[in-house]
């Protein structure tokens, strides 16, 4: 596996010297930190941050995507945590990217779960719609507090919608990853509303998904409101 990810990795910088004297820079910063409080015979409170940032040079781009919840019923209930990072080569209706995706979960008692892989997919801009298809094959390893470490192979399907009308930006995105060699499937995912109250700021409405169905507490489920900060630069220049 490593030495696929390794061959995929200098597949996509070869491509990138392989560009016209133009130089294009593309930058997007989209950051929400949203909670929820309830109050019944116990106090619950729920804070969630989501990061979608990248940065693009000509074809090629880096993308980090965040995941991070925490909750307190009075005591720590969640502390989940999923972080995904692409390295890819964008053409004009397709990618392909190489990752890797790390994952604690205290509500699952996993102290580190990566997975790493490559795929590629398609997208298509529809006036006001984005829509992303993708398919990879990612590796395993699961580091329990007290069960033996797991290895397994995965499918891995994303969907990815994204509806922007300036004031108004609708999107969701969901993975899933059936397992090639076991008996069950992972399927995460985040779906936001966002209303725009000033340039950069926008009131989020966000549901984050988070299901194992090899796990004992099978679906971690967050639907929280609050603020959303993104920003989105473009610019190109000739090289020297």
């Amino acid at each position: 596996m490593k030495k696929i990810v390794t061959l995929v990795t200098l597949i996509i910088c070869f491509l990138s010297n392989a560009q016209n004297d133009s130089i294009y820079y593309k930058s997007s910063y989209d950051n929400s930190l949203t909670g929820s409080y309830a109050q019944n015979s116990t106090t619950s409170t729920t804070l969630t941050y989501v990061g979608n940032n990248s940065i693009n040079r000509n074809k090629i781009g880096i993308t980090s995507n965040t995941t991070y919840s925490l909750g307190h019923n009075p005591k720590i209930s969640q502390n989940e945590l999923t972080q995904k990072t692409n390295i890819g080569f964008n053409g004009k209706n397709y990618f392909s990217y190489v990752g890797h995706q790390y994952n604690y979960s205290f509500l699952r008692k996993i102290s580190s779960d990566n997975l790493v892989g490559f795929g590629g997919g398609i997208y298509k801009e529809l006036n006001q719609f984005k829509i992303s298809l993708s398919y990879g094959v990612i590796y395993e390893k699961i580091n329990y507090y007290t069960l033996p470490n797991q290895y397994n192979l995965r499918h891995s399907l994303r969907a990815k919608i994204v509806y922007d009308n300036n004031n108004l930006t609708f999107s969701t995105e969901y993975y899933y990853q059936p397992s090639m060699l076991q008996s069950n499937v992972i399927i995460n995912g985040t779906t936001k509303i966002s209303f725009k109250l000033h340039k950069y700021l926008s009131l989020t409405i966000q549901d984050v998904i988070n299901y194992s169905s090899r796990s004992t507490i099978p679906m971690i489920h967050n639907l929280t409101l609050g603020l959303s900060y993104t920003f989105k630069n473009n610019k190109a220049y000739l090289k020297d």
